[in-house]
């Protein structure tokens, strides 16, 4: 057996005065970081021979419309019914009507 150290305790008694719960703490960090460690292997692992697949790059990030535009009637339909409703509301009005991707068709100003 070992013996005492002079003031009476063993190796981990001056520990044991700040508590069972500081002890309990301790032990686990120390747990903790000897495992984060890891241990040293014999041999480093081997790759596996698998090639790596080239990836597609993708053709858009957003999906393209379908190929659909407006005929002339359809927009000016899509003014005159836009007018008739300004004039229902007797109120002034400045109509546009533009395709999915922003470009102007057709404005008119009452």
């Amino acid at each position: 057996m070992k013996p005492l150290s002079p003031c009476g305790r063993g190796r981990l008694g001056h520990l044991a005065e700040r508590g069972e719960g500081y002890l309990r703490h301790t032990l686990i960090a120390l747990a903790l970081l000897l495992t984060a460690c890891g241990g040293n292997t014999s041999s480093p692992p081997t790759p596996s021979p698998t090639s790596t697949p080239t990836p597609t790059p993708p053709t858009s990030v957003y999906p393209r419309p379908a190929l659909e535009s407006l005929t002339t009637t359809e927009i000016e339909t899509i003014i005159a019914r836009a007018a008739a409703e300004a004039s229902a509301r007797n109120t002034p009005a400045v109509i546009a009507v533009v395709d999915r991707v922003g470009n102007v068709l057709a404005v008119f100003t009452m």
